[in-house]
């Protein structure tokens, strides 16, 4: 059984990594490369301004229904916020936290997550749900992305990337995330509400980092 059971960690594992290394830089090269063709046909044909208003438009950076955004977006923001202690603790290796040191730290974690959660809410869903959801649906667009997303934390306890033992709970729990933002954009046409809520769950995530190097 132990033999077994190796064997499909060690399997699954290197299926997960060979994915992070190829299928998702794919997907980022994918969408960097869709970002530079649009504005590159919008200069070819003397339209920059609206063509580029009309696409920032189209991968979800707008206003939309700011008040449900801001509602599901400060939500999840200080949940996580406020529970990031014992979450670093349990989840992502914190050590010797206390509200102090956290706060001590927060100048710096809080540009971290929010920069992030720009990043990864842009690339993961506002660059594809739109592209996706003509071809697909809605849910299944919602689906798809929340797949790829869960599946590029999937490398979390590897190597230098490590920042969790919990590699499973990860997956599992970025996947519902995942499928949660994506329904909060296509809900308020906007990327915003899902920002705020990214940034909230990232915080855990950076004070169990911090507490391992400071």
């Amino acid at each position: 059984m132990a033999s077994v059971l190796f064997f499909f960690h060690s399997f699954f594992g290197n299926i997960f990594r060979l994915i992070d290394q190829h299928a998702i830089r794919n997907y980022e090269r994918i969408g960097f490369r869709y970002v530079g063709e649009h504005l590159n046909n919008c200069r070819h044909n003397n339209s920059l301004n609206s063509g580029f208003w009309k696409y920032i438009g189209s991968i979800f950076l707008k206003k939309g229904n700011i008040k449900i955004g801001l509602i599901i977006g400060l939500t999840g923001f200080f949940f996580f916020a406020l529970t990031s202690i014992p979450a670093a603790e349990f989840l992502f290796q914190g050590k010797n936290l206390n509200l102090d040191k956290v706060i001590g730290w927060l100048p710096w974690i809080l540009p971290i997550v929010f920069l992030n959660g720009v990043r990864e809410e842009l690339l993961y869903r506002g660059l594809f749900l739109k592209k996706f959801e003509g071809k697909l649906g809605l849910k299944t667009s919602n689906l798809l992305q929340a797949v790829i997303f869960s599946l590029s934390h999937s490398v979390a306890g590897v190597g230098l990337n490590a920042y969790t033992p919990f590699i499973w709970v990860l997956v599992i729990f970025t996947f519902s995330l995942g499928l949660i933002w994506g329904y909060t954009m296509q809900r308020t046409n906007s990327v915003i509400g899902s920002i705020l809520f990214h940034a909230g769950t990232d915080i855990p995530v950076f004070i169990g980092i911090f507490s391992n190097l400071f």
